[in-house]
């Protein structure tokens, strides 16, 4: 994937959002994990945040990265099967999903945080599609199907 040379570093480089590792080419540390894409549709399920804690604003984001991989030259089909309700904003500044299926992945990815999405589909340009699920208020629930597209 590659990022840019860290200013301070030139030895490690600043990822975009959804790679992480020196060169940028591995999924970031931390929550979330890897799935291969089949030709049917395989779920994946997850939930940040802290309802205990109400709507108060965190300063941080709580993130989740996968990676949905397929095998070199195929692409990947996304479909919102529904997410929570309750923090659809413009931006989805408080909670949602992003879903980097462009070409250029240093761009941010579609960002969905709305229940009425539910039924978009998505499709990559490449073979593999890094989803970060994203919360700063109450929590988030994302619910996708993917495959390798037909």
């Amino acid at each position: 994937m590659g990022g840019i040379p860290h200013p301070r570093n030139c030895s490690t480089c600043l990822c975009p959002t959804g790679y992480g590792g020196k060169e940028c080419k591995e999924r970031p540390q931390g929550c979330g994990q890897e799935y291969e894409a089949t030709s049917s549709y395989k779920v994946l399920e997850d939930v940040v945040g802290h309802p205990e804690q109400g709507y108060t604003d965190r300063e941080d984001y709580e993130k989740c990265t996968y990676w949905v991989k397929a095998p070199t030259g195929k692409k990947i089909e996304i479909e919102i099967v529904g997410l929570s309700d309750g923090l659809a904003v413009d931006g989805c500044q408080y909670g949602g999903v992003e879903i980097k299926t462009n070409k250029d992945q240093k761009l941010t990815g579609y960002r969905f945080c709305a229940k009425e999405d539910a039924g978009v589909r998505l499709v990559s340009k490449r073979n593999i599609v890094p989803i970060i699920t994203y919360n700063r208020v109450y929590f988030t629930k994302t619910i996708l199907k993917y495959r390798i597209a037909p």
